[in-house]
């Protein structure tokens, strides 16, 4: 069986709701079990913007997993974001 970990990411969430954390992960989850792949780990970076130079702990943390490969995930974007536009 594939392995396979979640990386969810939403950059505002001033009342630490984490509804669109949450929303990612579930999706994440479907399309691992559509894949036929275990989820082995979950990254959360709340409330973190990806365009500001701010640290994003947990995406550093899910690279610095995959390196040392103490786990291995495979990727495969939705159709829709590879589409041209």
């Amino acid at each position: 069986m594939q392995r396979a970990v979640i990386y969810a990411r939403i950059s505002r969430d001033p009342e630490e709701q984490r509804s669109g954390v949450q929303r990612q992960e579930a999706d994440c989850r479907a399309m691992a079990d559509r894949m036929g792949a275990r989820v082995v780990g979950v990254y959360v970076d709340n409330d973190v913007s990806a365009t500001r130079k701010a640290p994003r702990p947990e995406f550093e943390r899910m690279l610095a997993d995959l390196h040392s490969k103490a786990v291995r995930a495979e990727c495969e974007a939705p159709p829709a974001a590879t589409a041209a536009s």
